[in-house]
């Protein structure tokens, strides 16, 4: 079967995305996209197929895949009955493998990581002590903000790249995949025209003029692009902002929400702790908090 290619919806307030998978069972189909990924495995057992080789993963695996190189999480036959308890969770980190720049990126402290993240085409997964500390590292970056989460993801890809404790994943004949120009040039249409649009209402019938699709087409388009529904990403983009705002601190939350596109208050702070898991006024504090500044939130 082809891979999918996958758009990945990289948020205003970060230069990398960083989810959370909470599914009864992983759902992603065999895909491909042009970030670099880092997975660890956090509950739930299965079989991953990485470039042309597949393994079975369990709680506390650690890995990255390349740009371009298809992969899927498939889970163990016992997590799709539906009387079932099992869960499968897992940290994703995804990342444009020049999310630092070039210049910055081509700097002789780079060098490492940029051969890690050459190696990664084929796919490696973290063993032996290297695992553990990479499992704790992630956790602690899945749990920052601002900067620091910055700092948190170049420690970790420090980790990975100065480590003996790794395998490759996928043979060394094996080639990635290509990504389609057209469904390329297709999804950044839209993602420049959501990112221009955001602070005012955006319907459907709107977004199928900018495709060039049927209003009944945008949302099952979307869905199989990017394997979010498009409200939610619109929510994403909208709250990103929302949070560059709060890091500024030249606007009160009142101001924040209708600038950010929201129509009232308690829907804005709603969809806030959906994506944050924290208030707004929770997100500010936190963050100048661990930037070490006094500010004054009157």
């Amino acid at each position: 079967m082809k891979a999918q290619l996958e758009f990945v919806l990289q948020p205003i307030d970060s230069c990398f995305t960083l989810n959370f998978i909470d599914e009864k069972h992983f759902i992603s189909p065999w895909h491909f996209h042009s970030e670099v990924e880092i997975v660890l495995i956090t509950e739930g057992c299965g079989t991953r197929y990485i470039g042309d080789r597949w393994m079975s993963f369990s709680p506390g695996d650690i890995c990255i895949i390349g740009s371009k190189t298809p992969h899927v999480f498939i889970s163990d036959p016992e997590y799709y009955d539906p009387s079932s308890k099992l869960v499968s969770k897992s940290i994703c980190i995804q990342f444009n493998k020049e999310f630092c720049g070039t210049q910055l990126n081509s700097l002789p402290e780079f060098t490492h990581i940029e051969k890690l993240i050459q190696s990664s085409s084929r796919g490696i997964e973290f063993t032996a002590q290297t695992r553990q500390i990479l499992k704790n590292k992630i956790i602690d970056l899945s749990k920052a903000t601002g900067f620091q989460r910055m700092v948190r993801l170049l420690d970790v890809l420090d980790i990975m790249a100065l480590s003996t404790h790794q395998k490759i994943l996928s043979s060394p004949n094996y080639y990635n995949a290509e990504v389609n120009n057209k469904e390329n040039e297709r999804m950044k249409v839209l993602l420049d025209y959501t990112n221009r649009n955001f602070s005012r209402k955006i319907t459907t019938a709107e977004i199928a003029l900018v495709l060039n699709l049927s209003k009944n087409s945008v949302c099952r388009y979307f869905k199989s692009k990017t394997n979010k529904v498009f409200s939610r990403f619109l929510s994403e983009i909208r709250i990103g902002h929302a949070c560059k705002l709060l890091i500024e601190n030249e606007m009160n939350i009142s101001q924040i929400c209708y600038e950010s596109g929201f129509n009232n208050i308690s829907n804005f702070n709603r969809q806030f702790y959906q994506i944050k898991e924290m208030t707004p006024s929770e997100f500010r504090k936190k963050y100048f908090n661990q930037a070490h500044i006094n500010p004054d939130f009157s």
